[in-house]
């Protein structure tokens, strides 16, 4: 079979393919204006990148002064609390020494006082027996007759004198009046 028409093929002819170069030209020109424009674009973006990037350094750089000046004001405020940390310790263990000092010497002062009232209560003691054995004299002797009042008075007189000498305790006030009376 053999088709035929009328019509002329021109789409396979030279003049088509000038008419394809006239187009493409035109498209290629579109092409290299619009990469123009992508690229100014993209300049313009990239700059826009590189001012962002410096800007941001400089506000981090100005974020580091700033949080290395806090530093260094919590370390300058750490090191002034532990000096008075170590000032207000130094001092409580001087109280501390000073008053296990005041309540060594008080104990040992009332160790003493006891002893002493310890030792005047056994020489009230022994001076109530001495009392007790003159009145017995002393009504043997009134009904032996008056010498011996004599030497009871004299007796008497002696311990009188005797818990006159004495330091007064506060334990030891009334038996002292009750012993004079007799």
């Amino acid at each position: 079979f053999f088709f035929s028409s009328r019509r002329r093929h021109t789409r396979f002819l030279p003049v088509s393919w000038a008419r394809r170069c006239v187009q493409e030209t035109g498209k290629i020109a579109e092409v290299i204006e619009s990469e123009k424009i992508l690229q100014q674009e993209l300049e313009n973006v990239k700059a826009d990148r590189d001012r962002k990037i410096l800007e941001y350094q400089r506000l981090l750089d100005d974020e580091r002064e700033i949080l290395k000046q806090k530093i260094a004001d919590c370390e300058q405020r750490l090191k002034e609390s532990e000096s008075k940390r170590g000032n207000l310790v130094f001092e409580h263990e001087k109280e501390k020494a000073k008053w296990s000092l005041e309540r060594d010497h008080l104990v040992n002062q009332r160790e003493e006082l006891q002893d002493t009232i310890n030792k005047l209560d056994k020489k009230r003691e022994t001076l109530l027996r001495d009392n007790e054995k003159l009145k017995s004299d002393a009504k043997n002797t009134r009904r032996s007759g008056g010498a011996l009042a004599f030497a009871q008075n004299a007796l008497l007189n002696l311990t009188r004198n005797n818990l006159n000498k004495r330091p007064q305790s506060p334990m030891s006030t009334t038996s002292n009046l009750s012993l004079i009376h007799i």
